[in-house]
């Protein structure tokens, strides 16, 4: 459900995310901060928004043979 909200490129509020998904705050910081380590996801820490990284963005794009 995260990437599918996340792979429309746009910037998403961390509390948007957790609304759609109904993941508690604690999970949901453990799932982005995963994809914050593997550079999937750019963060803005001063106003709690999220995006897929372009290179994320053709991973999860590309449609398997």
């Amino acid at each position: 459900m995260i990437l599918e909200i996340l792979k429309d490129g746009k910037w998403h509020s961390i509390k948007e995310i957790e609304e759609k998904t109904k993941l508690h705050e604690f999970k949901l910081q453990m799932v982005i901060d995963f994809l914050t380590n593997f550079n999937f996801v750019e963060i803005k820490k001063d106003c709690r928004e999220i995006k897929a990284t372009q290179e994320f963005l053709k991973i999860i794009k590309t449609k398997p043979k």
